[in-house]
């Protein structure tokens, strides 16, 4: 009676290379210290709490829109999206896994996806310890419970976002940190500020998603065509989110697949 091996689906494929992804960057040395950075905020907070009286909620919204927004999400999509293939490259390890038994897509996929859920996780319990801190100076409750969820929300979605975008760019140019920081530059601190191209920043969206565009916060094109700013509501701010995560991890899936690395 003869036996016919049996190949693995690639659905049992990207989980293996999903879990196995997600057990080395939760042991790595990396996620430790860049844990330590996201917690900086919360410690800045307490000790502000313990020596001023303030109210929590706006500290609480203020920090997390002008330091973990701009600053501490694309630093956890670089840690995280940016390497999945340019660390195995320098370890000279990409040649051995793409002889596998395992479609290049779903090897790929599995690698950003891992990446994109501790980066939630990294970015996202700090802020609850932050939360904790500014919850004990907050004077509404039921507000800042409704606040934290969409914050939590939209912190989630740009760390997917730039996780996506970073890994797309390190299957193209085969350098995720230099070509990662570009990205950042052009398209989240330059074009960020200025009227009408702030809608090419992913940043223009998280801050619709937390509800972070203001009033009065006019750009050229609304002063001379609407009088106001252009603000979309929150569920365009989320679709635009997905949408960019996904065109990015296809691209991306589709660059590896088709492109031929030298380690």
């Amino acid at each position: 009676m003869s036996t016919v091996a049996r190949t693995p689906s690639t659905v049992s494929q990207f989980q293996t290379v999903l879990v196995t992804q997600l057990m080395q960057l939760l042991r790595a040395r990396k996620t430790i210290a860049l844990g330590i950075i996201q917690l900086l905020p919360a410690v800045a907070a307490l000790i502000y709490v313990a020596f001023e009286n303030v109210d929590g909620l706006t500290m609480f919204r203020n920090i997390v829109e002008t330091v973990t927004f701009p600053f501490l999400i694309p630093l956890a999509a670089l840690f995280y999206g940016g390497p999945v293939l340019v660390d195995e490259m320098e370890g000279r390890t990409l040649t051995y896994l793409t002889l596998r038994p395992i479609p290049k897509p779903a090897l790929y996929l599995g690698k950003v996806t891992a990446g994109c859920l501790v980066g939630c996780l990294v970015v996202i319990v700090p802020m609850f310890v932050l939360f904790g801190v500014c919850l004990a100076t907050s004077s509404d409750f039921g507000a800042t419970i409704s606040s934290m969820g969409q914050m939590s929300a939209a912190a989630a979605l740009g760390v997917i976002c730039y996780s996506t975008i970073f890994a797309m760019l390190g299957a193209l140019f085969t350098n995720s940190l230099i070509s990662g920081i570009v990205y950042f530059v052009v398209f989240e601190m330059i074009m960020a500020i200025l009227p009408v191209l702030e809608l090419l920043s992913i940043r223009y969206y998280l801050r619709t998603i937390a509800e972070f565009n203001t009033s009065d916060r006019l750009g050229l094109l609304d002063q001379m065509i609407l009088d106001k700013p252009i603000i979309f509501p929150i569920w365009a701010g989320v679709l635009v989110t997905l949408v960019i995560a996904g065109a990015a991890s296809l691209l991306g899936a589709y660059i590896f697949k088709e492109k031929q690395y030298h380690v």
